[in-house]
């Protein structure tokens, strides 16, 4: 069967916010390594059982467990689904992302997804496909005024970026503040918190992250270092995010993800450690770390990037990370 071939950077033949419409048609999901695979043609190469679906269908494609890449492409979806159809996404979504799974669930009832399953051939008398953006950069990151001092990035009052994405974003940031005036009561929150890819979690790229903590900092008071393991749901996962006045997210990930989870008055700091030197200095040969700037940026009152963060957080740097919160 045919591979949809995803266009991850849009500068290739194939371009973002394509529209088709397809009659009778068969398709396979599945699974390589971090990515996920589909597979849309007229006709089967297994013998694996079919379901015919007789309803309108969009299919929401989630190219690869990559979080940040994975809600760009969901906002780019929602930008675009502005019907009653149901639709269908693979079960890897939502075995591998679940929270991002609860979140499109805020937008798209239950009872209107259908998860597509690999031990299956699907076929669709009527299914409509469109080819996401796969990262919501802020499309005016050159106009962004900042400093750079003593290696350290520095943004100031960077509120209003909120509408320069390249998705427009309004809706999720609507719905982050309402969740949290609606919920906020219900959870333990933090004035201080961490969001850091380490590298003994389950993440895509784990040979970038940070090693893991001493017990003396991960047991510290002044700042509360989470996981994904410590949220019980979306609810929880945007009341603590929200409400928190400083926030330290590594670069990354945990940074490009949580770029529409923040309050606007929070402090943010993100931590750029030298596994990923190859990525903030590429191109960067002016020094004006296009892709910090193209791509990490929050819309908070301050965030300050620390370049060149050692792979690890212990009592040699901690007090680096102390100096920034307000």
């Amino acid at each position: 069967m045919k591979q949809f071939v995803f266009n991850y950077n849009g500068n290739n033949h194939i371009p973002w916010k394509e529209k088709k419409i397809f009659n009778n048609i068969f398709v396979r999901i599945g699974k390589q390594y971090n990515c996920n695979i589909y597979c849309i043609d007229d006709k089967i190469d297994n013998d694996n059982k079919v379901i015919n679906i007789t309803d309108d269908i969009d299919i929401l494609f989630i190219s690869t467990m990559n979080s940040a890449h994975s809600i760009s492409e969901i906002l780019s979806f929602m930008n675009y689904y502005n019907n009653n159809n149901k639709i269908a996404i693979s079960e890897y979504f939502i075995k591998d992302l679940p929270f991002l799974y609860e979140l499109l669930k805020l937008f798209i009832p239950t009872e209107n997804i259908i998860v597509l399953y690999e031990n299956n051939n699907y076929l669709f008398t009527k299914l409509f496909t469109y080819r996401c953006e796969h990262f919501n950069y802020t499309s005016n990151w050159y106009d962004i005024p900042f400093t750079i001092e003593n290696n350290s990035l520095r943004f100031n009052n960077i509120e209003n970026i909120k509408s320069t994405f390249l998705v427009n974003s309004h809706f999720l940031f609507n719905k982050v503040e309402e969740i949290y005036n609606n919920y906020k009561n219900d959870y333990e929150l933090y004035d201080n918190i961490a969001l850091i890819k380490f590298n003994n979690e389950m993440v895509t790229t784990p040979s970038r992250g940070f090693a893991p903590l001493t017990n003396n900092i991960k047991n510290s008071n002044t700042i509360k270092f989470l996981s994904m393991t410590n949220f019980k749901n979306i609810f929880h996962y945007i009341c603590v995010i929200y409400h928190a006045k400083n926030i330290i997210f590594s670069y990354g990930g945990p940074c490009c993800t949580n770029r529409f989870f923040c309050n606007q008055e929070s402090n943010i700091v993100v931590l750029c450690n030298k596994h990923y030197r190859a990525e903030y200095e590429y191109n960067n040969d002016n020094k004006n770390y296009w892709h910090v700037r193209h791509s990490h940026l929050i819309p908070v009152k301050k965030q300050t990037f620390l370049l060149d963060f050692e792979n690890y957080i212990d009592e040699s740097n901690i007090q680096l990370i102390l100096n920034e919160l307000i």
